[in-house]
């Protein structure tokens, strides 16, 4: 399944249960940019009342700086702040979104993080190994999806 299909399947789930709807991570679209792909973009969000609240730039490099890192909820989903953090070991940047619920601190907290054992890290560099970087040395334009 394509990930418009996806998307579109995640959307029509959440919204038939009336649920608000987040949908974070990088779609790898330039939405700084005003041209087409990126309008088509907009008018889907739009004609499901949703709405990408990252304003600023999520991938900055020497010669640019591109929006491509989402946070995508309902317009009237007004309990969300968002924030753009650089985290100094990618020209990638983190979108934090913080949700306010309402209902004040809770005592149980679920943390999930990477856990950074050498072990992790070798089985993570000879997984690297194993990929193609192909696409990173013969970019194309990264509106292709």
């Amino acid at each position: 399944m394509d990930f418009f299909k996806i998307r579109e399947l995640t959307i029509q789930i959440a919204q038939a249960k009336r649920k608000k709807l987040l949908m974070c991570g990088d779609w790898n679209l330039k939405f700084m940019l005003d041209n087409i792909r990126i309008q088509e973009i907009k008018n889907l969000l739009e004609s499901d009342n949703l709405i990408n609240i990252v304003r600023s730039p999520t991938s900055i490099n020497p010669s640019s700086e591109f929006l491509i890192g989402v946070i995508v909820t309902n317009k009237n989903n007004s309990e969300l702040e968002e924030c753009v953090v650089d985290l100094v070991f990618s020209d990638h940047l983190a979108q934090v979104v913080k949700i306010n619920t309402g209902k004040g601190n809770r005592r149980d907290k679920v943390v999930i993080r990477r856990q950074l054992t050498n072990n992790n890290i070798e089985e993570l560099k000879n997984l690297l190994s194993k990929e193609s970087w192909n696409k990173l040395f013969n970019p194309t334009d990264v509106n292709f999806l």
